[in-house]
């Protein structure tokens, strides 16, 4: 094979300066193909977020401790009724219209 080093180094600087990963050059019956492995790249791990804490405020009246932040339950246990029907307007809603 008589490809010379000068065009060995181009190709070479072509494989990074358009960032590819495999390049073929063919002159005459010549071919040399230049491969160029990427790198490793490992996924960050994932981080868990803290968790967030809804500031104390002082209530008055009776207060209900949900066990999780963010729950909405409609009835008092899961056998009980809905303590509202969900298709029913509120009273903020009909005071309104």
């Amino acid at each position: 094979m008589n490809i010379d080093e000068p065009t060995l180094d181009a190709l070479s600087k072509l494989l990074d300066k358009y960032h590819l990963s495999e390049l073929t050059y063919q002159t005459g019956d010549q071919k040399i193909t230049l491969k160029k492995e990427a790198p490793a790249v490992s996924a960050p791990a994932p981080h868990a977020a803290p968790p967030v804490r809804a500031p104390h405020l002082e209530a008055s009246g009776t207060t209900i401790d949900a066990p999780t932040v963010g729950v909405f339950y409609t009835a008092k246990s899961p056998q009980d009724p809905p303590l509202f029907p969900l298709a029913t307007p509120s009273r903020s809603a009909k005071s309104s219209a």
